[in-house]
Order: C-alpha cells, then sequence, then structure tokens
C-alpha cells in the first residue's frame, strides 16, 4: 500500500512525513493567522500579545515542544520555519506589533498622499496660469491679424 503525502500549508514545497509533523503544521499557520484553538494562546491572541515561538507552536499542536525545540529534533522543517520567522525582524511576531506596525505605514502614506496632493494642486494651478496666458496672446494675435490684409505682400525697394 503505497502512503500518500500529508498536505504540508507552511509552502516549503517539502510534504508532511506523518501526521504529527502535520499537526504542527496546522498549529504554525493558525497562529499566523491569529486564530488559535488553544485557550491560552486565544487569551494572547486577543490581548494582542501572541508571539509565535516553538513553544507555543507545540503548545497549540498539542505536542511535546521537544519535537522542534533542538538542532537534532525529529521535525527539522517545522523548526526550520518558525526561526525563520523569528530570526526576521521585519516579520513581526505579536500582533499588537503588526497592528502598531501597518498603523506606521498608514501614516507614512497618508504623509505621501497630502504631498502628491499638494504638488498636484501647485501644478495645476501653473497648468490654469499657462492657458490663461496662452488664451491672452491668442486674442492679442487674432486683433492685430484682423487689422491687416493677409493677401497682400510688401516688396521691398531698392534704395
Amino acid at each position: 500500500m503505497v502512503k500518500t503525502p500529508i498536505r504540508n500549508k507552511m509552502g516549503t514545497g517539502v510534504p508532511a512525513e506523518d501526521e504529527i509533523e502535520q499537526h504542527f503544521i496546522d498549529a504554525f499557520a493558525r497562529l499566523q493567522s491569529g486564530k488559535p484553538k488553544d485557550k491560552g494562546l486565544q487569551t494572547h491572541a486577543k490581548r494582542g500579545t501572541l508571539r509565535i515561538t516553538v513553544t507555543s507552536v507545540a503548545k497549540e499542536a498539542g505536542h511535546s515542544r521537544t519535537l522542534i525545540g533542538h538542532k537534532g529534533c525529529r521535525y527539522p522543517n517545522v523548526r526550520d520555519r518558525v526561526m525563520a520567522l523569528k530570526s526576521n525582524p521585519d516579520t513581526p511576531t505579536r500582533m499588537q506589533d503588526v497592528v502598531t506596525k501597518r498603523r506606521e505605514e498608514a501614516a507614512k502614506l497618508r504623509r505621501q498622499l497630502a504631498l502628491a496632493q499638494t504638488q498636484n494642486a501647485t501644478l495645476l494651478a501653473r497648468v490654469m496660469e499657462l492657458n490663461a496666458a496662452l488664451s491672452n496672446q491668442k486674442r492679442k494675435s487674432e486683433r492685430l491679424q484682423k487689422g491687416k490684409p493677409t493677401n497682400i505682400f510688401v516688396i521691398p525697394t531698392k534704395p
């Protein structure tokens, strides 16, 4: 009988070895989405203090942390994924940090938008000013053209 590999939600491209690894993978995905099943972790998620660590992943999966807690562990793929998330300072591990980062990004984008709107208003005013000057020049040119016949050419005479 051929055992079909369990689908891996971690996106690593490596299928889960067994059911326990799949539990860890599912737990990791739930923690990343901020929706753990464990009551204690749910409390942390509601407070915005949920951190994704080896211990929290093991607790959420319902297995011992020693299965993913050291270099020679049984499930190195899961451990590597948790460690990669932990070592990347740009990826916040607490929901509170995520919210703070998003608010900072939103404030920065609002400032950029305000600057762009100011620049657009300045450019629009300049375009309107140039259009008005062009209209004035066209009117002057038309007035000058009305006074002169257009089919008569002046031939210069020799002195």
